[in-house]
């Protein structure tokens, strides 16, 4: 299992993050600092994606810029 890390949680980031799973790695989808209110919207909706209008399953971390240092060094 290799570790994805997919920068931007617009519909292209979020939709790369499914093939990734469905391969068994470990996948975080860290928004950019623009996404931030866009990110608490999704943690907040049951991580329903408004632009691919489905759920982001539970097992891909979702997460804001800001812990971007702390998510590569783990």
């Amino acid at each position: 299992m290799s570790k994805v890390i997919i920068i931007g949680a617009g519909a292209m980031g979020s939709a790369f993050a499914f093939p990734c799973l469905d391969r068994n790695h470990d996948t975080t989808i860290i928004g950019t600092h623009l996404e931030d209110k866009f990110i608490d919207e999704l943690k907040s909706n049951n991580n329903f994606h408004s632009a691919l209008k489905l759920n982001i399953p539970k097992s891909i971390n979702i997460s804001k810029f800001e812990k971007f240092d702390s998510i590569l060094k783990s």
